[in-house]
């Protein structure tokens, strides 16, 4: 059997490791248990920070930088249970991927298949660079201006203690230092794992679309081979359908967030020197939110491309 999920390896690795991968469904465990642990810490960094906005909202460019981080921070979250709350149907959908009729028969249907899976591998890892140098750069800024020194914390947030203080400065700036990766690669791993989603109903278009054009090769078995895409079509609209119940929230939220802290992000931009360290890390931080927009444009337009070829070839089979 030719094994799909062997390409989306490495994004499973990380969901597991974020707490968003359970080995069926969320049932009474330990790992349940440490999703919601997980889920708790980073939420309560996202409410010191929400909490922080009544300290700061008579400064304009303050409130400004906090409410676009906050946004980006509350989008993770809100995906993160969305994507708990529908795993159902991605265990669905690894199942059905595995079926007989989403299965490359021949050398040249693996040939077919495997560009578009090259693809999206290619991106993961870029991305996924990307979101680290980002990260990276955001939580040692402190570090590079000297604010450290000064127990100035990476992000601005409320405590019901006093932070200034050295030991506890140090836990807190580990503490957010640990939120904000946990952040970023939990919204990068669920926008990937989306759109692998759509390379995989990409990959099966192709596949289709090659068996109807060589329909009239097979004059001994034509009816067989007709009714064997017949089926295939329909695996593939249960698949798609499957896979727009599990993403909608998830993308109407990317959506808003995104859009909202793009805006936020440029305004904040505007109040820096050009080309100071401030700047080169928003600039980052906005490269990689258009990132994760474009993502979804670029495979849903594959996906529709996929489609266009497939009716196209129904049409001319008709004829």
């Amino acid at each position: 059997m030719f094994d799909f999920k062997l390409t989306i390896k490495t994004n499973i690795y990380f969901l597991k490791l974020l707490g968003l991968w359970p080995k069926n469904s969320y049932d009474f465990n330990w790992y349940t248990l440490y999703t919601l642990l997980l889920n708790a810490i980073i939420a309560s960094d996202n409410i010191g920070q929400t909490a922080n906005l009544f300290f700061v909202y008579v400064d304009f460019g303050s409130l400004m930088g906090t409410i676009f981080v906050l946004f980006t921070n509350w989008c993770a979250s809100i995906k993160a249970s969305f994507f708990i709350y529908n795993i159902r149907y991605l265990k669905t959908l690894m199942k059905k991927i595995d079926c007989e009729e989403f299965q490359p028969k021949t050398r040249h249907h693996e040939n077919l298949v495997l560009p578009t899976l090259q693809l999206w591998k290619m991106i993961y890892y870029l991305f996924q660079i990307l979101v680290g140098v980002t990260t990276m750069l955001i939580t040692t800024y402190p570090v590079i201006d000297g604010s450290i020194r000064r127990l100035e914390l990476p992000f601005w947030a409320w405590y019901p203690y006093n932070t200034r203080q050295s030991q506890l400065f140090q836990i807190v700036y580990f503490y957010q230092l640990f939120c904000v990766w946990c952040i970023a690669f939990t919204s990068m791993n669920i926008d990937m794992a989306n759109t692998s989603l759509m390379m995989f109903v990409k990959a099966q278009c192709n596949l289709l679309c090659y068996n109807l054009k060589n329909l009239n090769n097979y004059n001994n078995c034509f009816n067989a081979k007709l009714l064997a895409c017949i089926k295939h079509h329909k695996k593939i609209l249960s698949f798609a359908n499957i896979a727009n119940t599990f993403s909608n929230e998830i993308l109407l939220t990317q959506f808003f967030t995104s859009t909202v802290s793009l805006g936020l992000a440029m305004f904040q931009l505007s109040l820096f020197a050009p080309l100071s360290a401030d700047s080169y890390i928003l600039l980052f931080y906005i490269v990689a939110i258009i990132d994760e927009i474009f993502l979804y444009c670029w495979f849903g337009n594959e996906v529709e491309h996929a489609v266009s070829i497939f009716l196209n070839t129904r049409k001319n089979n008709s004829k």
